[in-house]
């Protein structure tokens, strides 16, 4: 009996007797449990805060901790297979309609999933037909919080005006700033219907919104991921992360990628937003130009790039062909980054770039100059080198 086992492995660490505690634990795993075997009954018999107790005083316990150890791993990754499995999610929706332990026992589910249950928790607000569940389903969206920002925001675009308002409501409700460039756009969609821009307009002011270019708004959204900051990188453990797009007859569809990349990916992806709206967004145009190069160093050996394909030309030389202007703005945000790699990278364009006379700012910033004083000898040498060959 795997429940039996488990309840015993808890009670003699709790207890303190870790010979009896290492002997069922053993037992345990000997049972051939899997890890989401292990998580299920440890949720479908509400041992979470007994668990939670059992680990913090078992992982140092003398002659237990290893199997306390290994129990911990196996739980939390039996908890993410099955928090992102469609199949119980599917489900876990469908329980939202149930007796009162169903729905906690569903909501809590589909809350555990975090983004991954967005697409169905979307299809239910779209079709519907059944107006407990639709709310059951926006309530979840809202316990979800910031997970369910960029699903909604990369669907919303395209959606029925109707859903829209909706989802606006339901961005609004969860308060996340991420959102804010997104709403502002759809604000300001000449095709949109008044009350879809009226509802986009309110969430956008309650988020703290306050700018009117929305092309600015996305490049600093791009500058955010740009800066790799954490808040905006839903699993940064994982070894992936999602990016997500939408098409009208597949819905909400989400691409893995490395979550080395993950952040540079998704600068250049409002980046590129940034410039549809205005083409001549400087900012935006270096923020693409440096976030392409970086992600190119960050991808480690053997990791794939779904959207590597997707660019027409390779980093270096579009960083090269963006002008002498932009391959400068890109160096000095390399260098207050201490980026070594993307500095040398800013250089070798920089030294490729057409006219000398615009390498220099005028009264400006010179960050190929900065690049003489640089901690790294190697850059040192690269900015020399450039110099030497332009001003000769």
């Amino acid at each position: 009996d795997s429940t039996k086992l488990v309840e015993d492995f808890l009670h003699y660490v709790l207890i303190a007797k870790p010979d009896l505690a290492e002997a069922s634990g053993n037992a345990l795993f000997d049972s051939g449990i899997t890890d989401e075997q292990l998580a299920t009954i440890v949720s479908e018999n509400d041992l979470d805060d007994k668990v939670e107790r059992a680990l913090r005083r078992g992982r140092n316990m003398e002659g237990a901790g290893p199997v306390v150890m290994q129990f911990e791993r196996s739980l939390e990754e039996g908890r993410l297979n099955l928090s992102r499995n469609q199949d119980r999610i599917k489900k876990s929706i469908e329980m939202l309609t149930g007796t009162m332990r169903a729905q906690m026992l569903g909501k809590r589910r589909l809350v555990e999933a975090g983004e991954y249950a967005v697409p169905q928790l979307l299809e239910v607000i779209k079709a519907g037909n059944n107006p407990e569940l639709e709310l059951a389903c926006t309530n979840v969206l809202e316990e979800i919080k910031r997970f369910a920002v960029l699903p909604l925001c990369a669907a919303m675009g395209d959606l029925a005006p109707e859903i829209q308002v909706k989802v606006c409501r339901i961005l609004s409700a969860i308060g996340w700033p991420t959102a804010i460039p997104y709403l502002l756009d759809l604000s300001q969609t000449k095709t949109a219907s008044k009350e879809v821009r009226d509802a986009a307009s309110l969430a956008f002011r309650r988020l703290g919104g306050t700018s009117t270019d929305t092309s600015a708004a996305f490049a600093a959204l791009a500058r955010k991921f740009f800066d790799e900051e954490q808040s905006l990188v839903a699993y940064p453990s994982d070894p992936t992360n999602i990016v997500w797009s939408y098409e009208t007859h597949s819905g909400l569809i989400g691409t893995s990628v490395p979550t080395e990349i993950y952040s540079q990916i998704m600068a250049m992806k409002t980046a590129r937003m940034a410039l549809d709206l205005e083409p001549s967004n400087r900012t935006a145009l270096a923020l693409y130009v440096a976030a392409d190069l970086r992600r190119e160093n960050q991808l480690a050996s053997g990791q794939v790039d779904p959207f590597a394909a997707d660019s027409r030309y390779s980093p270096q030389f579009f960083a090269t062909a963006s002008g002498v202007d932009i391959a400068r703005s890109v160096l000095a945000m390399a260098i207050d980054k201490s980026d070594t790699a993307l500095v040398r990278d800013a250089i070798e364009a920089l030294g490729k770039t057409e006219g000398s006379g615009a390498m220099f700012n005028s009264g400006g910033r010179q960050p190929l100059l900065e690049c003489l004083r640089y901690p790294d000898r190697r850059v040192q040498y690269d900015a020399a080198l450039v110099l030497g060959f332009r001003l000769r």
